[in-house]
């Protein structure tokens, strides 16, 4: 949607802003919510890092898509350009810091009440994360790839959002 041939890629490129802002803003919220112990610290370091890594993503813009064919045919030949090769690893290090992030989330929400009962839904948040970025990566969600691909954007940023937007006094997110 932001390819450097898409018409209306300033709005894409806002909003991946926006989702650098609000992840950002979540590994913020984290890293003072999740103050006892040095794991929720590493996991709220993790998200404040992806959403820097996000900035960068925004604006390094793809030239296509590779779901599509031609754009997969000219990244094999390697036509494409040094900018969507930024954005490719820059996204694959922001996913990993992310999938990283709930697995190390899960011992720094123990160790800080009210959020201990949130930990073994982040660890499953983010066993399902990593299925699904193996899928991505691996082609093996074939027509679906579009669909798995946004589950996994919702649950790899929505995730930390979340725990980061709930009130002081929760038992399950």
């Amino acid at each position: 949607l932001a390819a450097t041939t898409s018409p209306s890629a300033a709005v894409m490129i806002g909003g991946l802003l926006a989702l650098a802002v609000g992840t950002i803003s979540a590994g913020l919220a984290l890293w003072s919510r999740l103050s006892r112990g040095t794991a929720g610290r590493i996991a709220a370091g993790l998200v404040l890092l992806a959403g820097a890594g996000m900035v960068v993503v925004a604006l390094a813009r793809q030239d296509c898509s590779e779901l599509i064919a031609a754009c997969a045919a000219a990244e094999r030949a390697g036509t494409l350009s040094g900018h969507r090769v930024l954005h490719q690893l820059v996204s694959l290090a922001v996913f990993a810091a992310l999938i990283a992030a709930l697995f190390v989330l899960p011992r720094g929400l123990r160790r800080n009440q009210p959020w201990a009962r949130c930990a073994v839904p982040t660890r499953l948040a983010g066993l399902a994360a990593l299925v699904a970025l193996v899928a991505l990566l691996s082609g093996s969600s074939g027509d679906l790839g579009g669909l798995v691909q946004r589950a996994f954007i919702v649950l790899v940023f929505g995730w930390p959002v979340l725990l980061a937007a709930l009130p002081g006094r929760t038992t399950l997110p």
